[in-house]
């Protein structure tokens, strides 16, 4: 799948099956089984009203927001977000000083079972 763009409607690859070291150093795995539970698992949830929002850097909370999250695909455990920006996140990315994407994830006993691997968060991360 490659990247599709219609408008401000975006859609891009934000992670992969694999094994991956979360910011507190724990190396989590992730099957392509995983990829596929996870997007359907956040498009059930998306449909419920809840949404992961678009941020920039690593903040704390999710917020500020630039924009949202509308769905996950999951592909040859590939996982790619639907997304739409605001037209501030837009033209950062474009200047070319946020290229990097990096997504957050709750976690098993996050206090939110119910959200286990439930994606939380987009961020774009600054050029260095």
């Amino acid at each position: 799948m490659t990247n599709l763009n219609v408008g401000n409607w975006k859609t891009i690859e934000i992670f992969r099956a694999g094994t991956h070291t979360a910011m507190a150093g724990q190396e989590i795995s992730f099957s392509d089984e995983d990829i596929d539970n996870m997007a359907a698992a956040y498009n059930g949830y998306h449909r419920a009203g809840y949404g992961a929002p678009l941020c920039l850097g690593h903040p704390a909370s999710n917020s500020p927001a630039y924009g949202e999250t509308t769905g996950l695909i999951s592909k040859n455990g590939r996982l790619f977000a639907l997304v739409k920006p605001d037209d501030t996140l837009l033209g950062l990315v474009r200047s070319g000083h946020y290229k990097k994407v990096s997504a957050s994830f709750y976690k098993p006993g996050d206090n939110r079972d119910h959200l286990d691997k439930i994606l939380k968060k987009i961020e774009r991360e600054y050029k260095v």
